[in-house]
């Protein structure tokens, strides 16, 4: 691939799952020993504004662009920058997806790019269903970071600690909070020693979920409300602080901090349903039955016609005292969940599966360009060949005039 040019495109800057995401696989992927360009976007307003990056010269080699913006933010994405649309250029989207439907907007935009990359078998199944372009699985990377121990923003003072991890921006009905937090308070409800830990950012951007949680919090001693940007390194401290995390989600692309607490050694209670089950399973952390609806109306993010899980929160409050009160008898599920992540979830794996499949891209490109050059030749040589053909004609002609008209001079002499 020495003449092929790598570009990945993400909001690396940014404090989100989707950038955490792209900084990960990004990791992973110069870790696989490929040169790749970062291309950077700050979101300012509805914009998204790239900074400027000096790119290396393609020498009219081929291009190969990773957009790792997710689906919904293409349209803004657009208003000021454009997809490559270069006859050089292999252009890749980089999307999860939580639900079984695409909006008409985003089947628009499949068109846009020659190749969708994915980061579990449940989004993998929702774009092949719309689009007759390949549609690659590549998960993410979960990589452990090198924290200092008990040095977490949060005393606990040696509670038992459930913690949940979310968006305030990332459509909270599919997060579910609202379920989490009665589930928990059933279950608990006059223990002392219990706490949840509801970690968010962006709620001051969200006045509707902001009111809600404030009021369902006010009162309850036994839950933590923390909106706060924290560093990476702050995040696994507080993941590293407690005991079981807990999502009990709607839907899922994948669960990136699902995955980080059981590399982090936890209990990890979570919906049996969508990306999560790409690594989740019944050895390695506590799955909550669901029933399967479709949503009769649009309600926020979650259209009309959507199909999500609704989990037994009865069966989630039996868990949820399950691993409070059997706690140190879980050691073989925890050193399962993180031993499912070293395995299939490293920065070795997750590059070496990009590389393979850039390679494969990498050849395509070398096809296309040799059945150009294969008819590029073919078409010299047909050229050459009625050429000579022509000459030949010609010259029969010649000869054919000269005849006769040497036929008529002598038929004239008579």
């Amino acid at each position: 691939m020495e003449n092929t040019i790598i570009n990945y495109h993400a909001t690396f800057s940014k404090t989100s799952g989707i950038s955490e995401a792209a900084r990960a696989n990004f990791a992973a992927l110069k870790n696989s020993f490929l040169s790749v360009n970062k291309v950077n976007y700050i979101e300012k307003g509805d914009r998204f504004i790239k900074e400027s990056i000096l790119l290396s010269d393609s020498n009219n080699g081929e291009i190969i662009n990773i957009y790792h913006i997710n689906i919904n933010d293409i349209s803004r994405f657009l208003l000021n920058n454009n997809i490559d649309s270069s006859s050089n250029s292999y252009n890749i989207a980089y999307w999860a997806w939580e639900f079984n439907k695409l909006l008409e907007e985003y089947i628009d935009l499949l068109s846009l790019f020659d190749e969708i990359w994915v980061p579990s078998g449940f989004c993998q199944n929702v774009f092949a269903s719309y689009s007759f372009k390949p549609v690659i699985k590549i998960p993410h990377l979960i990589e452990a970071i090198e924290v200092e121990k008990n040095k977490s923003k949060i005393e606990l003072q040696d509670k038992f600690v459930f913690l949940s991890i979310f968006d305030s921006l990332s459509t909270p009905e599919r997060k579910n909070t609202d379920g989490l937090i009665q589930c928990f308070l059933d279950t608990f409800p006059n223990t002392t020693n219990v706490v949840l830990i509801l970690k968010t950012v962006n709620l001051e951007k969200n006045k509707r979920l902001y009111k809600e949680l404030i009021e369902k919090t006010k009162n309850q001693n036994s839950i933590i409300l923390i909106n706060e940007n924290y560093t990476k390194k702050e995040l696994i401290q507080l993941i590293d602080s407690c005991h079981s995390y807990v999502s009990l989600h709607r839907a899922e692309g994948f669960g990136l901090t699902l995955a980080e607490a059981m590399l982090r050694y936890k209990i990890v209670i979570g919906t049996a349903y969508s990306g999560n089950l790409e690594f989740m399973n019944n050895q390695n952390s506590f799955l909550v039955p669901y029933q399967l609806l479709q949503k009769d109306k649009d309600s926020g993010f979650i259209k009309q016609g959507y199909e999500y899980a609704e989990p037994d929160i009865e069966n989630a409050k039996k868990i949820l005292k399950l691993v409070y009160d059997n706690y140190e008898n879980l050691e073989d599920i925890k050193l399962n969940a993180q031993q499912t992540i070293e395995n299939y979830f490293s920065k070795e794996n997750i590059g070496n599966l990009m590389r393979s499949r850039l390679e494969k891209i990498n050849v395509l490109f070398e096809e296309k360009n040799n059945i150009s050059l294969q008819k590029n030749n073919n078409l010299i040589t047909e050229n050459i060949r009625l050429k000579n053909d022509i000459k030949k004609y010609e010259k029969n002609l010649f000869i054919k005039i000269k005849t006769l008209l040497t036929h008529k001079k002598e038929k004239t002499n008579r």
